[in-house]
């Protein structure tokens, strides 16, 4: 079989690598290797203040839905509070590891049986559901996962490990 340029240099590589002993690909880095870098050490993780919710944990225009001065709230907001648990766990700041977790538990309180954040009007006592409930609610869950997944992969896991195995059933 006679092979083109190309796929002869492609060939002789890879043959190569496999003959050395070298993986063809270099492993790809975990989660938590992505995030852990210098450069967000010193521009992000260090100088982040903590998110500006409420005590209860409420974030952005929930802060107004709890007081009945808005109509409708957004459990997208509450995604902000990753940003607080990712610096937690990169500069060890466990100000900003509370706070992120008080902003997801106010979003997990409005969580309905079903699972979604959606109006549920045969709850006790019944619940208006979050404004643009896919996309909002898609947004939410994916920083929530992505905390978490920080948080397993994190080398100080047993620092966090009380309140993951708390969320990861939601």
């Amino acid at each position: 079989m006679k092979l083109s340029g190309y796929y002869q240099v492609a060939f002789y590589l890879l043959l190569t690598a496999q003959t050395s002993g070298q993986p063809v690909i270099s492993p790809v880095p975990n989660t938590y290797q992505l995030y852990n870098d210098s450069l967000l050490m010193s521009v992000w993780y260090n100088r982040i203040s903590p998110t500006a919710a409420a005590a209860d944990g409420a974030n952005g225009i929930n802060q107004r839905w709890e007081e009945n001065t808005s109509t409708v709230w957004y459990i997208e907001l509450q995604r902000f509070g990753c940003d607080d648990v990712t610096a937690a766990i990169y500069a060890n700041r466990s100000n900003l590891l509370s706070n992120g977790e008080n902003i997801f538990n106010w979003g997990f309180s409005k969580q309905t049986v079903d699972g979604g954040f959606n109006n549920c009007s045969n709850c006790t006592p019944p619940m208006q559901g979050t404004g643009d409930a896919f996309h909002s609610t898609s947004m939410f869950v994916e920083a929530v996962a992505r905390c978490l997944i920080l948080m397993r992969q994190s080398p100080n896991f047993i620092t966090y490990q009380s309140y993951f195995d708390q969320i990861v059933p939601k």
